[in-house]
């Protein structure tokens, strides 16, 4: 019997973002295999680091094919970063291939990485009736967990690929779970240090609480390439092809619509799936039937504080590791797939949606447009007197995270909406009409109800459980107005002659329109920045402004604690339909904890992206509320908010479309 293993992992990469763990993972299965399963140390070739190149696996996997037989027992594992990119070959619906970065890893060089079409290659070299198990711990896609952000003192402009992504929910579980942590919460007092040491860059004590990602997106132009293609359809004989059975079993590290962890695990890092897989062979002997093996794997890494989910191709697969048997016969005679090449039927599934999502944003035709053209950001306030300059303190925010050519683009074309003396002087129509004056009074009163409303609710969910049943509703609405402000409050019946009166309504969009048409008309793309009750100001003039002729476009229309999300605002919005505008490329919504005038706007419009529960930088926390909601309503344009600033504003931004 020649039973044989393959295995690779790379912590240190050449130009992508470097891991910890996956050099642990390659020892970890090869102590495994030697101590636990029978295999000969001179049957396993290891690769790590720079030795994992396109050129090195395959000429490995011949060795591995080499001499088998009916009956020997194969094994490839690949501990490391995946992503994807855009299919050249046509043979996937979605236009999408996802891949393996290898150390050399580079978008631009086929060379450098393991598409799912390679892995499909060479699965089906395969003889029959040899048992191949491919074991992934990487991930294909990071649409899924939301709250994935780059470590502090990384320039993400800089070199986005070099920037580590890190996981925030698991790593926050990781620190609870750690001696001397217990209550730490993104809502507790110490919401901030804990922040501060999950996001630290320093592989520190601390650093073992962080959760890296095993996932690079793809660069801007990368994205580009697949905004424009969008998905596809059609028939092609690789769809053919994947209706043959699989002739391998497959063990990946998580879901497509998650990513799989780097993580310190015990004494050392660790990928979370390899290190609790050897565990749990170790523990059985070895042995243990497959179905079985990943239903524990998948129950510790729920209690170890990791929301990945492990899977199992194909899902009926049974019998023992390495060595798995379908429940009908060998694997061969299973479920029908694209064998490891399709690497997970979920990616596919979710890439295909996100696609979808995207190609039904308008994209002009040609090359990708230079990131040194034209460009213009627009910023729009909120309610309340604003006067000119509002927005500076957005930019200082925003620019030392663009580079520095988009950054000087942008500076010779920064402009801002100025549009609150419209509703904040004197309204001598309503003083004429006493009719539309009552009406302004009466909606004006209902937005305050549900602006205190939802502060209040937000304050009785932070209490204790026995003081929340203690304290009527009505003690914390006013304790939290006096103490603590509601953002806008004072202003809101300046808002309401905005919804009520089309003539001031007029007005206020008019000032939009005489911003923003000009730089659409001489060809200038714009990055519009809307913040708070401005948010509907933008989403109305942008639907007034849908007509052709226009050259420019604008490329990002970016609503922050949007009030577009209170119910009774959007009942009188023009349109109600809730349809993104035609000449926006792509609209993204944020909202930060504590927020009460933010919210969620998907299931009501057209929003390309949300980022939801946002943590609230720069905020002081109260002893009962999760934060001060009218700082928390202005921590967007904090300096030291790098996951909007850096993150979302400037990432968003510098994609070329």
């Amino acid at each position: 019997m020649a039973d044989k293993a393959l295995l690779t992992g790379i912590n240190d990469y050449r130009s992508i973002s470097d891991l910890r763990g996956c050099v642990n993972d390659v020892r970890n299965i090869e102590r495994l295999l030697v101590d636990g399963l029978g295999y000969s140390s001179g049957s396993i070739r290891v690769l790590t680091n720079q030795e994992v190149t396109k050129e090195r696996i395959e000429r490995e996997w011949r060795w591995l094919l080499e001499g088998t037989q009916r009956g020997d027992r194969l094994l490839f594992h690949f501990s490391g970063h995946g992503s994807y990119t855009v299919d050249e070959d046509g043979d996937e619906d979605d236009g999408v291939d996802e891949l393996l970065c290898l150390y050399d890893m580079d978008f631009d060089d086929n060379r450098t990485y393991l598409l799912d079409d390679d892995l499909n290659r060479l699965t089906r070299r395969v003889p029959d009736g040899v048992e191949l198990t491919v074991i992934l711990d990487s991930c294909h896609s990071g649409t899924a967990t939301r709250l994935l952000l780059s470590p502090h003192g990384s320039r993400a402009a800089a070199d986005p690929q070099k920037t580590p992504l890190v996981d925030v929910h698991a790593s926050l579980r990781r620190l609870q779970r750690g001696k001397g942590t217990r209550g730490v919460s993104l809502h507790g007092e110490n919401a901030a240090e804990a922040m501060e040491r999950i996001l630290s860059p320093q592989l520190s004590r601390d650093a073992r609480h962080t959760v890296l990602a095993r996932f690079v997106e793809p660069p801007a132009h990368i994205l580009q390439r697949l905004h424009r293609r969008g998905t596809r359809s059609g028939f092609s004989q690789s769809q053919v092809d994947r209706d043959r059975p699989m002739n391998h079993v497959l063990l990946a590290g998580s879901k497509a619509t998650q990513t799989s962890a780097d993580a310190f695990i015990e004494s050392d890092f660790h990928g979370a799936f390899s290190y609790y897989l050897c565990d749990h062979l170790r523990r059985g002997g070895g042995r243990g039937d497959l179905q079985e093996l990943i239903a524990q794997v998948r129950g510790v890494l729920s209690e170890e504080g990791f929301s990945q989910v492990p899977q199992l191709e194909p899902e009926s697969a049974c019998g023992p590791f390495l060595g798995g048997r379908s429940g009908s016969g060998s694997v061969r005679e299973d479920l029908g797939g694209d064998s490891a090449g399709e690497v997970l039927q979920e990616i596919r599934d979710e890439l295909r949606q996100i696609r979808g999502a995207l190609s039904d944003r308008p994209i002009r035709g040609g090359e990708a447009r230079a990131e040194s053209e034209r460009r213009a950001l627009v910023a729009v306030h909120g309610i309340c007197l604003h006067r000119a300059g509002f927005s500076d303190k957005w930019w200082d925010a925003l620019k030392d995270h663009l580079s520095e050519s988009m950054r000087r683009t942008i500076e010779q074309n920064r402009k801002e909406v100025l549009w609150s003396r419209h509703v904040t002087s004197t309204d001598t129509r309503a003083v004429r009409d006493p009719r539309l004056a009552e009406r302004e009074r009466i909606e004006a009163e209902a937005l305050r109800d549900i602006l205190e409303e939802r502060a209040a609710q937000q304050a009785l969910a932070a209490l204790p459980e026995q003081e929340a049943d203690a304290r009527p509703e009505r003690s914390v609405r006013g304790a939290e107005r006096a103490l603590f402000g509601i953002p806008g409050l004072d202003c809101v019946d300046d808002f309401a002659k905005y919804l009520l009166d089309d003539s001031i309504r007029d007005a206020v969009q008019e000032e939009f329109i005489r911003v923003v048409e000009p730089l659409l008309r001489d060809g200038v793309d714009v990055e519009v920045v809307s913040h708070s009750w401005g948010t509907v100001v933008a989403y109305e003039a942008l639907h007034r402004m849908d007509r052709s002729g226009l050259e420019g476009r604008v490329r990002t229309l970016f609503t922050v604690g949007a009030a577009l999300s209170i119910g009774r605002v959007q009942r009188r919005l023009q349109p109600r339909s809730g349809r993104k505008p035609r000449l926006l490329d792509r609209w993204v919504n944020l909202d930060a904890q504590g927020d009460i005038v933010g919210g969620s706007l998907v299931g009501e419009f057209q929003v390309d992206e949300e980022f939801l529960n946002l943590y609230p930088s720069g905020c002081d926390v109260p002893r009962f509320l999760p934060v001060n909601p009218s700082c928390a309503h202005s921590s967007y344009f904090s300096r030291s908010n790098l996951a909007v600033n850096r993150d979302i504003f400037a990432r968003n931004i510098a994609v070329t479309r």
